[in-house]
């Protein structure tokens, strides 16, 4: 749909910002729809409503763009991580919720798509796609280490449990076989019912591992 500002020139602050969001949920579609390479600055553009030179002044190239469509999707996970570390006074709640969160998110229909695109791109873009995927959900990712460590030194977890490698485990199990499902097509988990029982179940599993004797 065109964007329309209402009035002449650069737009105000608050159309500004209505602009970056237009942008960022029409190259979101075009790139679901068509792929990254077959997705051009000029095709957003003109699906968008506005020139090119408005896109540009916000991400410099097309790639940049990319990173920022992916990096937004991922805005309200990471925002969630950050709400969910405010309260240390028991990590280890803290940090079921933020896998819960996870899963939920992993299954969304846009973020299944966006996973789909960048695993169909990772071929021939291989450094594009991995240094998006590293900087969308380093931040989520570091959150979740930081869980891990403090309910480490408070000894909800065994000492021996290596962080980083706890941190893999962790996102394996609950979200491993759940965005398979999901990027075949698959029924998986779409029912909240079923999402809460899945992952209750792969929780007892991780805490029956890394529980201190």
């Amino acid at each position: 749909m065109p964007y329309r500002s209402g009035r002449q020139g650069r737009p105000c602050a608050g159309g500004s910002e209505a602009l970056d969001r237009h942008i960022l949920a029409t190259a979101t579609r075009l790139f679901i729809e068509h792929g990254y390479s077959a997705t051009s600055v000029e095709h957003i553009a003109e699906q968008a409503g506005t020139g090119k030179n408005s896109i540009y002044r916000r991400h410099t190239t097309k790639e940049k763009l990319f990173e920022a469509v992916v990096t937004n999707l991922c805005t309200p996970l990471v925002e969630a991580a950050s709400r969910f570390e405010k309260d240390l006074s028991n990590p280890l709640a803290a940090l079921k919720e933020s896998c819960r969160t996870l899963l939920t998110f992993v299954l969304m229909p846009e973020s299944v798509a966006v996973y789909r695109l960048m695993t169909a791109e990772a071929r021939r873009f291989p450094d594009l796609v991995e240094r998006v995927q590293r900087k969308a959900t380093e931040p989520y990712v570091a959150s979740i280490r930081r869980l891990l460590e403090t309910a480490r030194q408070n000894r909800q977890i065994r000492p021996d449990c290596d962080v980083e490698n706890t941190e893999r485990a962790i996102m394996g199990l609950i979200t491993g076989w759940a965005v398979d499902q999901a990027m075949l097509g698959l029924e998986g988990l779409r029912a909240e019912k079923e999402r809460e029982t899945f992952f209750e179940n792969a929780w007892r599993i991780f805490i029956s591992g890394v529980s201190p004797a």
